[in-house]
């Protein structure tokens, strides 16, 4: 089993933006369609939506809009 870790990270692996990151947030953003309420998860709400404000994902978001 994975040893938590003693500090706050920004990513789910440490502060470098991962493969983990990518694959869960898109999992975890279908969240708000299914109007699953993240309220109970705090810590998890604000890493989904610092995920969403990264510069790569506006990018996708405004392809799929063209």
């Amino acid at each position: 089993m994975p040893r938590r870790p003693t500090r706050r990270s920004t990513n789910l692996l440490g502060d470098s933006f991962t493969v983990a990151d990518l694959n869960v947030a898109s999992i975890l953003a279908w969240a708000r369609p299914a109007q699953i309420n993240m309220a109970a998860f705090p810590r998890v709400a604000e890493w989904l939506k610092n995920c969403a404000e990264r510069p790569a994902a506006r990018a996708a978001r405004q392809m799929q809009r063209e």
